[in-house]
C-alpha cells in the first residue's frame, strides 16, 4: 500500500508555487512511496532512548529560512546554548526559489543542517532521501503539547520528518468602516456572502467585496478542503484522484457564479494590480489565512485601525477551515548533529525567547502549533495597526473546524499547473476547468513516475 500525506489540518497561500530544482522536482510526485524505500536515515534511536546532546561537545550547525525575526531569535537561541551555536542565513521563500536553493545545495553537499519546509513541500525533501527521519528523537512529553495534527502533516509512512510550527488556517479580513459606510454586516455563510457583495455592488458599482481569490491552486484547495473535498486518497496500492467531487465542484459553482454575475474584482491576488485595489477602497474584505493579519498592516499603512478578523463564511455557517500555507522545520539527513538539530527545531517552535522577536510588533501573525507559542504570540501580537481586535482571538475557533485532508505527493507541480490556468478566468477558462487542470497534472505526474492511479 502506498502511504499518504494523511492531514486532519493542511506561506503563503496565493504565492505562485514552483517546481523543486533537479532530482527533487521529479521525486517529489513519488511521495512518501520513495521516501519510505529511500534507505536508512542518519541512525534514528528507538523511541525509547531519546537522545540529548552532549553536554561536554560543542555543536555547529546551520539554518536557512526566509521568516521574518529568524536571526533575532537564532541569536537567543545562541545566548542560552553555549555548547550549540547556529549559523543562520537568510533565503528566499520557497515559492520565490528557496527551495530550489535548499534543494541544488543538498546536491552540492553543502545544504543547511535546518531548513523550513511547508507542509505540500515536505514530501519532495523526503522522497528526495534529504531529511532525516527524527521520529526517536521527539521527546513524547514536548510532543504533546503540540496540536495532535500538526504531527500529522509532518508524518510520511508511520515517521516524523520536521517539527511542526504554524497552521495557516483560513480567515476573512474585512473593512469596518466600509462595511459600516454600506450597512453591510460581516456574513457567516457563502450565500450571505453572495448577498453582500450584490448589495454593495447596488450601492457602489466599482466596489467589490473580493477578487479572484480562487486564482491559484492553493487557494482553491483550501476552499475546497473546507468544504469537505477529498482530492486525494488511496486504495491499496493506487492513488485516487479526484478534484472535481461534489464538494469541490460545490466551490467552483459559487465562485463561477461570483464571476460570470461580475461580483468579484478581476485582479488577480497575485497581481501588483491587487494592494492598489485594496488601498483604494475598490475591494474590503481578504479570504486569506491566519499569517495575512501581519502582512495588512505592511502593504496597507495608511487603513491601521479599518480592517478587522473573522471566521471564514461557510456553505452551512458552522465553523470549518482549510489551510493556506503553515511551515515546519525539517532536519537534513546528512546532518552530523541531529540531535542537536532537533533540539534547535523544539526551541524555535516552542520557546518564549523565539516567539517574541517574531510576533513583537505584528512582524508575524503565525498561528502556531505549539501551546506556549500560541499563548506568546497572542500576548505579544500588540500591532497598533488593530486597536479594538487581537487578531489571535479568531485563530483558535477557526482552527476547530478544520476538516480531514490528504495531501497528495504532486502538488509542488499541480499548484503550478492549476495556477496557469486560472490565468484565464473570466475569459477563456472556468473554475472547473481549473479543477481539471489540477487533476490532468496530478494523473500525469503519477503516472511518468510508474505510480498507479485512478481518476475518481
Amino acid at each position: 500500500m502506498i502511504p499518504t500525506f494523511r492531514s486532519d489540518t493542511g506561506r503563503r497561500g496565493r504565492g505562485r508555487l514552483v517546481r523543486l530544482a533537479g532530482a527533487a522536482a521529479s521525486v517529489a510526485v513519488l511521495g512518501v512511496l520513495a521516501a519510505c524505500s529511500s534507505g536508512p536515515s542518519a541512525a534514528a534511536p528507538s523511541a525509547t532512548a531519546v537522545p540529548t546532546v552532549d553536554p561536554n561537545q560543542t555543536y555547529n550547525i546551520t539554518y536557512w529560512s526566509w521568516t521574518k525575526a529568524s536571526q533575532q531569535a537564532v541569536d537567543a537561541f545562541n545566548a542560552a546554548h553555549p555548547r550549540i551555536h547556529v549559523t543562520f542565513e537568510q533565503i528566499p521563500s520557497g515559492s520565490a526559489g528557496g527551495y530550489a536553493k535548499i534543494s541544488d545545495a543538498f546536491k552540492a553537499g553543502n545544504g543547511p543542517d535546518v531548513f523550513n519546509a511547508e507542509y505540500p513541500n515536505l514530501p519532495g525533501f523526503v522522497a528526495a532521501g534529504q531529511v532525516a527521519d527524527i521520529s526517536g528523537y521527539i521527546d513524547p512529553k514536548l510532543k504533546a503539547k503540540y496540536v495532535p495534527q500538526a504531527w500529522d502533516l509532518t508524518t510520511l509512512g508511520g515517521k516524523t520528518w520536521a517539527v511542526p510550527y504554524d497552521l495557516g488556517v483560513q480567515v476573512m479580513y474585512y473593512r469596518t468602516d466600509l462595511f459600516k459606510k454600506y450597512g453591510l454586516s460581516v456574513p457567516k455563510t457563502w450565500d450571505e456572502y453572495r448577498a453582500t457583495a450584490q448589495k454593495l455592488k447596488a450601492a457602489a458599482p466599482d466596489t467589490y467585496l473580493t477578487n479572484y481569490t480562487v486564482d491559484s491552486g492553493a487557494a482553491l484547495a483550501a476552499f475546497s478542503w473546507q468544504a469537505g473535498a477529498q482530492w486525494f486518497s488511496t486504495s491499496g496500492d493506487t492513488w485516487k484522484v479526484n478534484f472535481t467531487d461534489s464538494a469541490s465542484k460545490k466551490v467552483a459553482s459559487y465562485w463561477q457564479g461570483m464571476i460570470d454575475d461580475g461580483l468579484v474584482d478581476k485582479v488577480s491576488g497575485a497581481a501588483q494590480g491587487y494592494n492598489a485595489d485594496l488601498a483604494s477602497g475598490k475591494i474590503i474584505t481578504q479570504l486569506s489565512a491566519s499569517w495575512q493579519a501581519a502582512y495588512i498592516p505592511g502593504t496597507l499603512p495608511d487603513q491601521s485601525g479599518l480592517w478587522a478578523a473573522a471566521p471564514m463564511p461557510s456553505f452551512d455557517g458552522k465553523p470549518a477551515s482549510g489551510m493556506l500555507g503553515g511551515s515546519s522545520y525539517a532536519i537534513a539527513k546528512s546532518s552530523k548533529n541531529i540531535a542537536a538539530d532537533v533540539e534547535f527545531a523544539q526551541w524555535m517552535t516552542s520557546q518564549t525567547a523565539a516567539i517574541q522577536p517574531r510576533v513583537q510588533g505584528g512582524g508575524s501573525s503565525a498561528f502556531l502549533s505549539n501551546s506556549n507559542a500560541a499563548s506568546v504570540a497572542k500576548s505579544n501580537f500588540t500591532s497598533t495597526y488593530y486597536p479594538s481586535q487581537n487578531p489571535y482571538e479568531v485563530f483558535p475557533a477557526v482552527a476547530k473546524g478544520l476538516k480531514p485532508w490528504t495531501w497528495g505527493p504532486t502538488m509542488t507541480g499541480t499548484n503550478v499547473a492549476m495556477a496557469n490556468a486560472a490565468q484565464g478566468l473570466g475569459a477563456n477558462a472556468t473554475v472547473l476547468q481549473v479543477l481539471q487542470a489540477g487533476q490532468k497534472d496530478a494523473m500525469d505526474e503519477m503516472k511518468s513516475m510508474g505510480l498507479s492511479a485512478k481518476a475518481g
